[in-house]
């Protein structure tokens, strides 16, 4: 019967295993032990410490590839654990290896690895604000009043250029998703003081035009109202047939 006999070598090892972090490794240094079953023929053990360093590299890498560099410590328990069971060399029947390995970072790599995690939590953080923002947004623009407030607020500064016109076209069309009796009051209110304002050259004409509008609320029994848009002025008296004369005071 052949006799077999079994041998054991040991190897230092440096190497670089991948992280969860393109472009930051982690450095990996320690010593292998590989015990090897044999005959009585020689054993290339340049060709077996090769090999085994495949080995390590594979079986290392499957736990720091899936490490942070962040968790260092953890990263280490894990590989420590791993190498410390025996593993199959592979192409080489009746071998395996041992290995105690210490991981580390380069100065480089602990700076990539900060400025990785700073660039995250600023990217989070303007996630989060965006998220709000857009929450805060969406109650805001659902209310017609609160639109309108909250776009006057961001544009101040247009705004003394800005002429009712344009608002009505480009802003108030996109800020109003309805047509409520309350849009249609404002609407007409604009209308009739922009009418107004084109009267201001000429003071007859917005006579004429503020007689037609007294006899109007009189008609409709808004007196009262009336009232409000002289400013608290007295009523004045009416006419013979209960309405207020629009010629009365000129």
């Amino acid at each position: 019967m052949p006799r077999f006999r079994r041998s054991r070598r040991s190897f230092d090892f440096d190497t670089e295993l991948a992280s969860t972090i393109d472009g930051v490794v982690f450095r990996a240094t320690g010593r292998m032990t590989i015990d090897i079953s044999r005959e009585r023929e020689r054993v290339d053990w340049a060709r077996v410490a090769a090999a085994a360093r495949t080995t390590l590299e594979a079986v290392a890498g499957e736990i720091t590839e899936n490490s942070s560099p962040r968790n260092l410590v953890a990263a280490q328990q894990k590989l420590s654990d791993r190498l410390g069971v025996q593993t199959a060399i592979a192409e080489f029947a009746a071998s395996s290896l041992t290995a105690r390995c210490r991981l580390w970072l380069s100065t480089e790599d602990e700076r990539r690895t900060r400025i990785f995690y700073d660039t995250m939590r600023s990217e989070q953080l303007q996630l989060a604000i965006d998220r709000q923002r857009m929450a805060y947004l969406g109650e805001v623009l659902g209310d017609r009043r609160l639109a309108r407030l909250w776009w006057l607020d961001r544009h101040q500064e247009q705004m003394a250029e800005m002429t009712w016109d344009v608002f009505d076209e480009h802003i108030l069309s996109e800020l109003v998703l309805d047509d409520g009796p309350e849009s249609k009051a404002e609407r007409i209110a604009r209308a009739m003081a922009r009418v107004f304002e084109k009267m201001e050259s000429n003071p007859l004409l917005q006579k004429q035009f503020l007689a037609t509008a007294e006899v109007v609320m009189g008609n409709m029994d808004w007196k009262p109202l009336w009232d409000d848009i002289q400013g608290g002025a007295p009523a004045r008296a009416p006419d013979s047939s209960g309405r207020s004369d629009p010629r009365a005071g000129d």
